[in-house]
């Protein structure tokens, strides 16, 4: 599926598959010599290190030290947006204890999966056409296919989707549980411990009361729900996008291209047996089920058979301006 993904300027190093430029990463410093002994106290103060240890850290220290600094960044940033926010409370800690659960999250997940902080470039990312969000970090080293993985604040992704923070932390939890599950049956089949599965959503422990219209009322009459922020990783926007108030109209503007993927990747040919049904409704109310004399794969090579893949490829990111096909 194409990428639209933009950012306000051009990087270095590293060349990320899937954005439309690079993430800025640290290479060499043009700083002057006579600059570099305040740099060096800076970094020696911000880190509890000694300005000579600090003067040692090599290019690889100074990814890993930028990318735990940004943890610590982002969750005072996500503490302080919720205290702030109308109708959304923190729960049991103030902002500082939630930040500290921020960052340690993170820095589990980074000892796992090397993140690099996106948020230094603006970076945004479409969501199939129905908004953008920002991208908070990008991996360090690409996935099975080479190619960086973006990880997204469910918040950031909730809102431009039209999903309840309650509801899309309802989401996040239902995928926490099949992540879990499906580790655990890899793990049996090899005989070994992993954590392959569980990378995709993360729980930051952010813990929210949030007003809910929705809720059932409370002994006093409140109605609220409870809800939290969560790291998703770009694999899971599409489960994410089922959830969303336009999951229907996403569904048909996609359906061109998954026609497609299940053509190339042989799956229309062994559903070319699976009959297909209807249900209608007779004169006097009764509804009846029949079959349509069609089989799924005929219904896949229809849905592919009048559009290239490319133009499929934009059907899908159009969104809600359908325009003309």
């Amino acid at each position: 599926m194409t990428d639209h993904t933009e950012h306000n300027e051009a990087g270095a190093v590293p060349t990320c598959p899937g954005l439309e430029e690079t993430v800025p990463m640290p290479d060499q410093t043009t700083t002057g010599d006579h600059d570099m002994r305040a740099l060096y106290t800076q970094l020696a103060e911000l880190t509890g290190r000694t300005v000579e240890e600090a003067a040692a850290l090599t290019k690889d220290d100074l990814i890993d030290l930028t990318a735990r600094l940004s943890f610590q960044t982002l969750g005072l940033q996500i503490a302080h947006r919720f205290e702030k926010a109308d109708g959304i409370h923190l729960m049991e800690e103030g902002p500082q204890g939630h930040a500290a659960r921020v960052t340690e999250a993170l820095e589990r997940l980074h000892g796992r999966v090397p993140l690099w902080p996106a948020t230094l470039q603006d970076i945004t990312a479409d969501l199939f056409g129905f908004g953008r969000a920002p991208v908070r970090f990008v991996t360090q080293n690409g996935d099975e296919g080479g190619h960086p993985v973006r990880y997204f604040l469910l918040s950031e992704l909730a809102e431009p989707l039209g999903i309840t923070l309650p509801k899309a932390h309802a989401w996040a939890e239902q995928e926490q549980v099949e992540a879990l599950r499906a580790q655990r049956e890899t793990d049996e089949e090899r005989g070994a411990l992993g954590w392959e599965c569980m990378n995709d959503v993360i729980d930051l422990g952010v813990w929210l009361t949030v007003d809910d219209p929705e809720a059932e009322p409370d002994a006093g009459g409140a109605r609220w729900s409870t809800a939290g922020e969560w790291l998703v990783s770009d694999r899971r926007l599409l489960a994410l996008m089922t959830w969303s108030p336009w999951s229907r109209e996403f569904y048909e503007n996609a359906r061109p291209l998954m026609a497609h993927a299940m053509l190339h990747s042989g799956l229309a040919d062994r559903l070319a047996k699976v009959p297909t049904y209807t249900t209608v409704e007779t004169c006097d109310g009764q509804t009846i089920t029949g079959p349509t004399g069609d089989t799924l794969g005929d219904r896949i090579r229809e849905d592919a058979a009048g559009m290239s893949v490319e133009d499929a490829a934009r059907r899908a990111m159009r969104g809600l301006d359908l325009g003309s096909e």
